[in-house]
């Protein structure tokens, strides 16, 4: 007796039920497509510490037995004028600071030629593609 003198708001009332379970159902992760998170998602980005980056170069011939460090991270250097690898601790964006020179950025670490040895800029070029 009491439903029939309120049978707009019963339908009321149930209609909210079903769309809040609905939505608590269809939010939940295993109902989501896994495209959606791979688009969505940016690929990590690596961390290489000083002892990697010094390897890798050594693997081509680049030594970097020289270091200075600051408090955003390492400065490693070498015998080859004009080339420069730096370690940052923490992933900073670091742009480029000279136009002339070549400068490429990988993870946290940011290598810089300025010289004009074709040489030593393919070498460099091929360890920054092991690191990648």
């Amino acid at each position: 007796m009491l439903v029939e003198n309120f049978q707009v708001t019963v339908g009321v009332l149930l209609g909210v039920v079903v769309a809040v379970t609905g939505i608590y159902v269809f939010s939940m992760p295993m109902y989501r497509s896994p495209i959606d998170h791979t688009m969505l998602t940016a690929p990590p980005v690596r961390h290489y510490p000083a002892w990697t980056v010094r390897r890798a170069f050594a693997k081509h011939g680049l030594a970097l037995p020289g270091a200075r460090t600051a408090n955003s991270g390492i400065t490693l250097s070498g015998a080859i004028s004009g080339l420069y690898v730096f370690v940052a601790r923490v992933d900073e964006d670091a742009g480029p600071r000279d136009g002339s020179s070549f400068e490429r950025r990988v993870g946290n670490v940011l290598v810089h030629y300025g010289g004009s040895d074709r040489s030593v800029l393919t070498r460099v070029r091929a360890t920054l593609a092991q690191l990648r």
